[in-house]
């Protein structure tokens, strides 16, 4: 059974510190996207990660970024407890006049879909995370204001890492024709996209496109445009549009294609999210 030990959330910055126990081995990879950037710190347990294409295996210490609407999944195996530091945040935590240094090592060409350090990073990496979850046993406006400015030291710290410390190299990455498929997904979402379009573009059989495309994504071609397209709704809701033309925008060619597939995939409705970010 999951024990959160720490939580922080207002919607544009989320912090928790969590450990399973006992889980079962995934057969699959759970997948998943955000629209915030993310910060991800495992603390122990084994397990893969699969971000769009590029199979990693993290050691406890190890640190993976992803900006938003990056896809990626996660597969556990039996061992130690799951145990980990989980922190999302978007620009508007950031003072502006950092922010462009402090996102850079999330959005460089390097790190166009997620990177991973292991091994020994700075010293003192530990404490920062530990300084949210301090942060977390705040009253709540408290603990979000402080929060912040954590978040910046921790920012800070990852920013002085990058340049001194080697991305490390994915295990595995995906064929050539299936990394290009990725990027001609990444870049063509929004509009209408077949599997036969693709399986003609890139003579590969459709069936066999979604099985190779499965094992180093995690999920089938069609249903990885239609998570893109959610994670790209999401922050155009919290930009201020409304639901509706978040969908359009996203590539759904109507609202009732987007909110059943919304709701499939997040457990609720678009309007949901739409009224949280207004409030």
């Amino acid at each position: 059974m999951l024990a959160l030990l720490a939580n922080l959330n207002d919607g544009h910055l989320f912090f928790h510190y969590s450990i399973d126990p006992v889980y079962n081995e995934s057969d699959d990879y759970i997948l998943h996207g955000h629209s915030l950037y993310e910060v991800y710190f495992l603390v122990g347990g084994k397990i893969h990660y699969l971000i769009e294409g590029k199979k990693y295996v993290p050691k406890p210490g190890s640190m993976l970024l992803m900006k938003p609407g990056v896809l990626h999944g996660y597969k556990l195996f039996p061992g130690e407890p799951y145990e980990r530091y989980a922190l999302h945040f978007d620009e508007s935590c950031l003072f502006p006049e950092y922010a462009d240094r402090l996102l850079r090592p999330f959005t460089g060409t390097e790190s166009e879909s997620g990177c991973h350090y292991s091994g020994a990073l700075l010293p003192g990496f530990s404490s920062l995370f530990e300084a949210l979850v301090l942060c977390s046993k705040m009253e709540p406006e408290a603990g979000l204001s402080s929060a912040k400015f954590a978040l910046h030291s921790l920012l800070s710290h990852i920013a002085y890492m990058s340049r001194h410390k080697t991305i490390d190299a994915p295990i595995e990455t995906a064929s050539g024709a299936v990394s290009e498929i990725i990027r001609y997904i990444n870049e063509n979402y929004t509009r209408h996209i077949t599997l036969d379009e693709l399986s003609s573009a890139y003579f590969i059989n459709k069936n066999y496109l979604n099985r190779l495309f499965r094992s180093v994504t995690g999920t089938t071609v069609m249903e990885y445009i239609i998570r893109k397209r959610i994670v790209l709704s999401q922050q155009l809701m919290m930009k201020g549009f409304s639901a509706t033309e978040a969908g359009l925008r996203a590539g759904f060619g109507d609202y009732s294609s987007f909110f059943r597939a919304y709701r499939r995939i997040n457990g609720h409705s678009p309007i949901c999210d739409r009224i949280k970010n207004i409030e």
